[in-house]
């Protein structure tokens, strides 16, 4: 990785778009430069876009502000700079994690080389479903004769197994984004699952290690990761959200005002099917000089509840029964939310914690900033300083270090490939053998640290 990257990434959300701007250093350390969003109007709808031509003028308008407000930084005032590539993040209804097994026999008990690792990555996406396309990677677990090992080339063995753990969609997720982002002339750096990038910048380590279970209440989308051993074992999103409660009120109150309703569930409705013996006596909630029935109220928000933390805890499962139950997202605010969800999932229930250096931006551009961790390709060209003068004498360049021969291996961009060129052959009859693909799914840590080096 260059000394310092600038970051470019947009997040789709069903209600806006928001894109961020950073720099990262080699340390880690992310400075944002700038934030910027955009009313995504109905160019999306759970989580998806479904309007091509609309979401393409709106990423226009959003990276024109984002260069606008980074003309105004001191980090870029002054320079020449474009914006070449974008990461995209998505929360929609397909999101799933996939875990694949393949191994291949290394003749002779040789050494491991980057074409076996390539070989394993060709047979993964050769026995994916083509329902699914891959969208991102965890590093993969490896096996030299049955030892995992973390980076197997040059190794020697007679077998050479991986684990692969894919975040995958529906192909028509990646299919329009990669439309939108050639229509508005910018390449797609990489599409990243936004519930992950979230999830694992809100909880705590040792709660992923113990067993976690994240749930982000959103408007539109309500995601679920699942954690444990500090691993993925499971992702999914429920279609819907808190705005089904606030249409349910502003129905069956007949209520002009949609935000009549959201004041009503969020300043009084109490969320909780266990009501106190004082409830009958709770008086009427008052919005704008109307009274509304207390009861009626907190029923009507609860049953929907209700239906949303269920739909959450099915795709959780029974993956895990102990830990805790971490929530976000502005439904998790509302009265009685905690004790509902600890209700249906049996598990102990906590808000997330917000770290610190957030504590300056909205909380629905969480999800974008989240996003920078997992990227890691330089998104800009900035203006540089003159070249060095070339060397005398025929004396090397000592900032000028030949290149490393064997270059490593992108295994989501492989993956790629061999998927598109997979799709392209004639259908046949596979073959048996031992490779086995499982849907249950594991997701974490940085792609950073995907890439096989020497």
């Amino acid at each position: 990785m260059a000394k310092e990257q600038y970051i470019a990434v947009i997040d789709l959300e069903t209600s806006r778009f928001t894109g961020v701007v950073a720099k990262k250093e080699q340390n880690g350390f992310i400075d944002i430069l700038a934030h910027v969003s955009e009313n995504a109007l109905d160019s999306m709808r759970h989580g998806k876009i479904v309007k091509t031509k609309e979401a393409t003028g709106l990423i226009k308008k959003l990276v024109s502000k984002l260069k606008n407000a980074l003309l105004q930084t001191a980090e870029l005032k002054g320079k020449e700079f474009e914006i070449k590539k974008l990461y995209f993040g998505v929360n929609c209804q397909s999101l799933k994690s996939i875990e694949v097994t393949e191994s291949i026999a290394i003749p002779n008990k040789s050494f491991v080389t980057t074409d076996d690792v390539e070989s394993l990555l060709a047979q993964c996406a050769g026995n994916m479903s083509e329902d699914y396309i891959p969208l991102d990677m965890l590093p993969p677990t490896y096996y030299a004769d049955n030892k995992p090992v973390k980076d197997p080339k040059g190794l020697e063995c007679n077998r050479l197994k991986a684990n692969f753990r894919l975040i995958a969609a529906l192909p028509y997720v990646r299919s329009t984004i990669e439309h939108v982002a050639k229509g508005a002339g910018y390449e797609l750096a990489q599409i990243l699952a936004s519930p992950v990038a979230l999830a694992e910048a809100l909880t705590d380590k040792s709660e992923r290690e113990t067993g976690c279970i994240f749930v982000d209440f959103g408007r539109y989308v309500t995601s679920v990761v699942v954690f444990r051993d500090g691993e993925v074992l499971n992702l999914g999103v429920v279609p819907f959200g808190y705005s089904l409660i606030i249409s349910d009120l502003a129905e069956g109150f007949d209520m002009k005002d949609s935000k009549d309703a959201e004041q009503l569930l969020f300043a009084y409705a109490n969320c909780s099917e266990h009501r106190s013996d004082d409830a009958a006596k709770t008086p009427d909630y008052i919005v704008n000089s109307r009274k509304y029935n207390s009861i009626t109220t907190d029923l009507i928000a609860t049953a929907r509840a209700k239906e949303i933390i269920a739909n959450a805890k099915s795709i959780a499962g029974q993956t895990l029964t102990d830990g805790i139950v971490r929530i976000t997202g502005q439904l998790s605010d509302a009265k009685g939310i905690s004790k509902l969800t600890a209700s249906i999932f049996g598990l102990e229930v906590g808000q997330t914690d917000i770290p610190a250096e957030w504590g300056n931006y909205d909380r629905d551009e969480f999800a974008a900033i989240s996003l920078l961790t997992r990227a890691k390709d330089n998104c800009l060209t900035v203006e540089m300083p003159p070249e060095p003068d070339p060397p005398i004498d025929g004396q090397p360049n000592p900032d000028n270090s030949p290149d490393d021969p064997d270059e490593p291996v992108n295994p989501i961009a492989s993956l790629l490939k061999f998927f598109s060129k997979n799709k392209d052959k004639p259908k046949k009859e596979k073959e048996k053998g031992d490779s086995i693909g499982k849907k249950f799914g594991n997701f974490v840590t940085d792609m950073a640290s995907i890439a096989f080096e020497e």
